[in-house]
């Protein structure tokens, strides 16, 4: 069933595309230069293995003071190597102008977090212009509130840089592969082995006879949705153990204590996807919702075909050497070793890190507490003692988790405007998952007491004391000591409305 509504809401949305035609490319807003200017087809662009500094503006068309307004706007980075990153911004009143300018490693796509419908890929160390005309944030609220296709607008948007022609198209369809491909098959953690990898396999082989015959979809699309489908076919057998884990979970509705052993999948059941198309293709380095990095650096994919070389066989050389460069503890050896690659882009690549991350540390010193020497189950009391007759507001978060950011930037305000109190304490409490480096970066930015957790404190923490399920998460603690796991206050309006309260008390 998901499969089939796949393919007909995408005619559907991909007709309706056609019929509105390119209405945004003859705003009397845009460049002359860009007036009906039309996306050409094509094979997909490769991504670019290199690193630099990237500008990415976007230039809001019409009443941009009336639609977007000075309320902060915020992106997402998929990023190649990164996770996700977060950009916050605001739009230059006099200009109309959104303007970020990042490092970036490799190839990405950047979204709009619900804001804007539009999802950009973006090369590193480029200049990309987006020109769209800001009356689509009323038409896309318009439509995240009735899900109607007829609601949704029409293709406003105009590229220039590496992948302007991709971009267009890709936003002019409103199309790409939704889902995952192991819930499309209706797999069941309990599958054997061969019955597990059959399945995927089967639903891959339907799903990309079904693309490969999609005449109503530009080349470009059809073949971005089709690495899509590999990458989360290769995902779905290499990652097999932590794929099977979630089935589990939520085969017994989250509430599970204790987990069936799972095994990786041997060799021969991964091997068939080399039948089936180019492993080695970089393309699959575009792909939206799967990162190209996880799939290459959990398995070694020259065990199913020797002789494999690119980046897929270069990221399995240097594993998880990202993380430990953004966490500054990448060796002089491993260095050494990713610099003999034959793609200079890794070892330039995890230098950059490391230095950043080192210059992220030095500015940041002092602003992360040390972790009080108690046992876990009084680590919580500990570190909220020293504010015992004030309100304490437990944000439970971590830098790779968008909704965590996302809330953190829009209650940043707040605490210099109606939050504003010393009888208020914002408490921060990530663990190591966040990188050093861009955990260093970003505190100096989120005003409280910050604390760095190892992994059984926060295990103790999330599991055993707060059953957290999930992040963000905020425990509040009353002026009198006591404290709680408040799963409903993810609304601002109503934590802003709760801490008000509590404040009052």
């Amino acid at each position: 069933m998901k499969r089939l509504f796949f393919v007909i809401a995408a005619v559907v949305v991909c007709c309706m595309a056609s019929c509105v035609g390119s209405a945004g490319r003859s705003h009397p807003d845009l460049p002359r230069r860009l007036r009906g200017i039309e996306p050409k087809d094509g094979s997909l662009p490769q991504p670019v293995f290199d690193l630099g500094r990237t500008t990415l503006r976007i230039h809001f068309m019409g009443d941009f003071d009336k639609y977007i307004g000075s309320d902060p706007i915020r992106l997402i980075r998929n990023t190649m190597f990164e996770g996700q990153q977060m950009l916050t911004g605001v739009v230059d009143a006099s200009t109309g102008v959104l303007e970020f300018v990042y490092d970036q490693y490799g190839s990405e796509n950047v979204v709009f977090m619900g804001q804007l419908p539009e999802v950009m890929w973006v090369a590193p160390g480029e200049t990309a212009d987006i020109y769209m005309d800001a009356a689509t944030a009323e038409q896309w609220r318009r439509y995240l509130a009735s899900y109607n296709p007829d609601d949704l607008p029409p293709p406003h948007i105009v590229a220039e840089g590496r992948y302007a022609d991709l971009n267009m198209l890709y936003n002019d369809t409103y199309n790409s592969f939704y889902g995952d491909l192991w819930e499309n098959a209706e797999i069941r953690s309990s599958f054997p082995d061969g019955q597990y990898a059959a399945a995927l396999l089967r639903e891959y082989r339907t799903l990309a006879d079904s693309l490969t015959r999609r005449t109503d979809l530009p080349q470009m699309i059809r073949e971005l949705d089709l690495a899509e489908l590999r990458i989360q076919l290769m995902d779905g057998l290499c990652n097999s153990v932590s794929h099977r884990i979630n089935l589990y979970r939520a085969e017994n509705d989250y509430n599970v204590t204790q987990l069936p052993e799972f095994k990786p999948l041997d060799d021969v059941y991964i091997a068939e996807i080399c039948t089936l198309f180019d492993i080695s293709d970089a393309s699959l380095a575009l792909t939206e919702y799967r990162s190209y990095a996880d799939v290459a650096t959990v398995y070694d994919w020259r065990r199913v075909q020797p002789g494999l070389a690119g980046p897929l066989a270069d990221i399995y050389t240097f594993g998880n050497s990202a993380n430990d460069a953004k966490n500054n503890r990448l060796t002089a050896e491993t260095l050494s070793e990713v610099e003999s690659l034959a793609n200079p882009f890794y070892g330039r690549m995890l230098r950059s890190m490391q230095e950043a991350a080192q210059l992220a540390v030095a500015e940041a010193e002092g602003l992360v507490q040390k972790n009080p020497d108690v046992p876990v189950e009084k680590l919580f009391d500990t570190m909220i003692a020293p504010y015992h007759g004030k309100v304490v507001v437990a944000d439970f978060w971590n830098t790779w988790c968008g909704p965590c950011r996302a809330s953190i930037a829009a209650i940043e305000p707040l605490k210099s405007d109606e939050l504003h109190s010393d009888d208020l304490v914002w408490l921060y409490l990530a663990n190591h998952t966040s990188p050093l480096g861009t955990y260093m970066q970003m505190i100096p930015g989120i005003a409280g007491v910050h604390y760095r957790l190892d992994e059984a404190a926060w295990r103790y923490l999330c599991d055993e004391q707060f059953h957290i399920d999930g992040i963000p998460a905020y425990v509040l603690v009353r002026r009198n000591g006591a404290y709680e796991l408040r799963n409903d206050l993810h609304d601002h309006k109503a934590l802003t409305c709760e801490l008000k309260r509590l404040l009052a008390e």
